[in-house]
Formats: structure tokens, C-alpha cells, sequence
């Protein structure tokens, strides 16, 4: 039985793909890194510093750890300029339909987020109130609402992110191959 879900925001709840993928271009113009659409999309659903990694594979020369780290800095500045700007377009009907459904469920809810903090995306959208606790990884979320993770159901429009939550024990739903369109089913079993 199902005691606790956690959604994997990106797909579900918010789609900020395109503010990911704005704010490493812009990063990577400013070093003179050509990025294509391919390596974009890649960057865009890996967490920032493997992401980092991603583009500087394009780059001419080395990066120092330091460097990296105002990279790091400086994509995060302008993510959050991108989120400021677009945080209307962000939010997904449905996946906010289904939160609520589960919420009036009775079932604890939390989320988890493997792109970005989750923690601080939600405080700056005003969302943070809705869950019951916010991290970037599976296990950490079922620990923070004080559950097995075999307690669990995890949504998400990520296979990947899936095949984590069954390794941890956890029910999962894939919310669809389309983010855009996701299906939800509430129910605790």
C-alpha cells in the first residue's frame, strides 16, 4: 500500500527544460563553447556540474576548479533570471491536480528534483508550502517524510529517475513519454 508519494518535479509539477537550456547557452556563448541542440539537451537533464562537464567537453582549453565553481555560479544566476522571467509558464495543470489529489488522499507528499535544488526552485515559484519535505534524491525524500522507500509510489516523466526509485523498492508511475501531456492515476494502492 501507498503511504507517501514523491514526484520528480521536472515533467510532472514544472517543465523548466527551456530555462535549463537558455541559461547553459547563454554560459557557454560567454566562453566561446559552440553548443548544438544535441549537447543541450543533454546538459539539460543532467544535474549542473555534470552538465558543466558536458559543455566544457567542447571547450579548447582546461578549466581550473575554481573556475569551474563561477561557472557553476554563473549558470545558476542566470537559471534563476530565466525562472524569475518565465515562472507562469512553468507550472503543468495536471501534475498540480494530482498533488492536491493525493494531498486530499491524506497521503504525505514530497519532492525531489535531480537537475536542480529543489529545495530553493520551490521557494523561488512560492510552492515550497505544498510539500512535506524537498531534496534532489529519491532515498533522502522517503527518509525525510519517515518512510521506507518501499512505502512509496515516485512519479516522474524521467525513465531514468524510475529506474533509481525501483532499485530503491519504490512504486513508480511514468507519467508519460510526452511531459507535456502527463497521466496521473491517484489512488494509495
Amino acid at each position: 500500500m501507498t503511504k507517501a508519494v514523491i514526484f520528480d518535479l521536472e515533467g510532472t509539477l514544472l517543465t523548466t527544460r527551456e530555462c535549463r537550456i537558455r541559461a547553459w547557452s547563454q554560459t557557454a556563448r560567454e566562453q566561446g563553447i559552440q553548443c548544438d541542440e544535441n549537447l543541450l539537451h543533454r546538459m539539460a537533464h543532467a544535474r549542473a556540474p555534470q552538465a558543466l562537464e558536458i559543455m566544457l567537453t567542447r571547450s579548447h582549453r582546461l578549466y581550473q576548479p575554481a573556475e569551474k565553481l563561477a561557472l557553476l555560479a554563473r549558470q545558476g544566476d542566470l537559471l534563476e533570471e530565466e525562472i524569475e522571467q518565465h515562472q507562469n509558464e512553468l507550472l503543468l495543470p495536471e501534475g498540480l491536480a494530482s498533488l492536491q489529489a493525493y494531498q486530499e488522499e491524506g497521503l504525505p507528499v514530497a519532492a525531489v528534483s535531480v537537475v536542480s535544488d529543489a529545495e530553493s526552485l520551490l521557494r523561488r515559484l512560492k510552492l515550497r508550502n505544498l510539500f512535506d519535505a524537498a531534496t534532489g534524491e529519491l532515498s533522502a525524500a522517503a527518509k525525510r517524510l519517515h518512510m521506507d522507500c518501499g512505502e512509496c509510489l515516485c512519479v516522474s516523466a524521467n525513465e531514468e529517475t524510475l529506474r533509481e526509485a525501483q532499485r530503491l523498492g519504490m512504486k513508480c508511475m511514468l507519467v508519460g513519454a510526452d511531459a507535456a501531456q502527463p497521466v496521473f492515476i491517484t489512488s494509495k494502492e
